[in-house]
């Protein structure tokens, strides 16, 4: 104790047992030391609070990409993917974005889309030619202005009804808390058979 202000030393252990953002309980069990620094006022209320470590738990469990800002900006624009919530995902994007779709394994047209309306032109594209049932990011890698995310996918051609798989890898990079840059590479889709239910 010091003064108005009490610090006090724990430690902590754990199993995740439940999902955690996106991704599924992974049995890990931590363990991590922190210090907990509380600070009171002249009534003997709780005025402020604060942990020393409070980041450990997430690299010891491995999602140290989380604490990178750009990493919740891209998961955030994933959800507006699903939504197809074309003005949410060009809010957060700079106006000199790029869009690298040259290696792109659903679309048939491959080309360089540039700011805000080109993004936003071949997101149209996209969504008048596949629907997705599935976008699940297998994990996120994050240093800097850049995030790698790997990506399982599931959509529906919506000509043909057939349905597809593919993985793909996406990378990003962002500046001043803006993507600027969005590089799509994946593997040829290939065709789910689809089984009858009794």
């Amino acid at each position: 104790i010091s003064g108005n202000r009490v610090y006090a030393r724990n430690t902590f252990t754990g199993t995740q047992t439940k999902p955690f953002m996106m991704f599924p309980a992974t049995g890990k069990v931590i363990k991590w030391t922190d210090t907990d620094i509380m600070d009171f006022d002249a009534n003997g209320k709780m005025s402020a609070h604060w942990a020393n470590n409070p980041n450990e738990p997430l690299y010891q469990l491995g999602f140290g990409a989380f604490l990178n800002p750009n990493t919740a900006i891209v998961m955030d624009i994933y959800e507006k993917f699903k939504k197809r919530d074309v003005s949410g995902i060009t809010a957060v994007i700079g106006d000199d974005f790029q869009l690298d779709v040259k290696d792109h394994p659903i679309l048939s047209k491959s080309d360089i889309f540039q700011g805000k309306s080109g993004l936003a032109s071949w997101l149209v594209e996209y969504a008048a030619i596949a629907q997705n049932t599935k976008l699940e990011p297998q994990g996120f890698f994050a240093e800097g202005d850049d995030v790698v995310v790997p990506l399982s996918v599931e959509y529906k051609n919506l000509a043909s009804g057939k349905m597809y798989a593919t993985t793909l890898i996406q990378r990003w990079r962002f500046k001043d808390g803006k993507a600027t840059w969005l590089q799509t590479i994946g593997g040829k889709p290939m065709e789910m058979k689809m089984t009858a239910k009794n």
